[in-house]
């Protein structure tokens, strides 16, 4: 049988992460990336406008993102909850902050795998389940 979570994303109150190993020495703990969690972080950015529609020439509201940037900065600052092993041209390490995670998403192979790591998250802590349960 196939087991879902419960709806129930609470903005206040995020997820635990599941630490992640992207190269030796470079660990970053990730948090589960659901469609829940990216509507919920969504709506505090959410704008709606009415225009014009050309062919039937009527008024309509249209949502949007009013501020992609903001949207972007709470979704990284989601998505990474920590990390371990990343540091700055001169090899000092990045503070824990939404700078430094900014910077971490900046990062071509290392964004990948973030998006890729949380959205395997779910995987990750079923499988740490089973073996703890010894199946």
């Amino acid at each position: 049988m196939l087991k879902v979570s419960k709806l129930g994303f609470d903005n206040n109150n995020w997820p635990e992460g599941v630490w992640g190993k992207f190269a030796e020495g470079v660990e970053v703990k990730v948090r589960k990336l659901t469609n829940e969690a990216v509507r919920e972080l969504r709506k505090p950015f959410m704008k709606a406008e009415m225009t014009l529609n050309t062919s039937n020439r009527r008024m309509e509201a249209v949502e949007h993102i009013g501020d992609p940037e903001k949207y972007d900065d709470a979704l990284t600052d989601y998505l990474i909850e920590d990390f371990t092993g990343i540091g700055d041209d001169e090899g000092n390490p990045l503070p824990i902050n939404l700078e430094s995670k900014k910077r971490i998403m900046n990062h071509l192979a290392l964004r990948d795998w973030v998006w890729a790591f949380a959205q395997s998250v779910e995987a990750s802590v079923h499988e740490k389940s089973e073996e703890a349960r010894g199946n």
